[in-house]
């Protein structure tokens, strides 16, 4: 999870979505962005 919000702003498409997982990683950020 840490690593999906890290990484994920940065190489979103290429490492989140490719090498955590679309769905992890959107989950991830979603519930980060609803907190916030």
């Amino acid at each position: 999870m840490i690593a999906c919000h890290l990484f994920g702003w940065i190489f979103f498409i290429r490492f989140c979505y490719y090498k955590i997982g679309s769905f992890d990683c959107l989950l991830s950020d979603f519930l980060t962005l609803k907190q916030s």
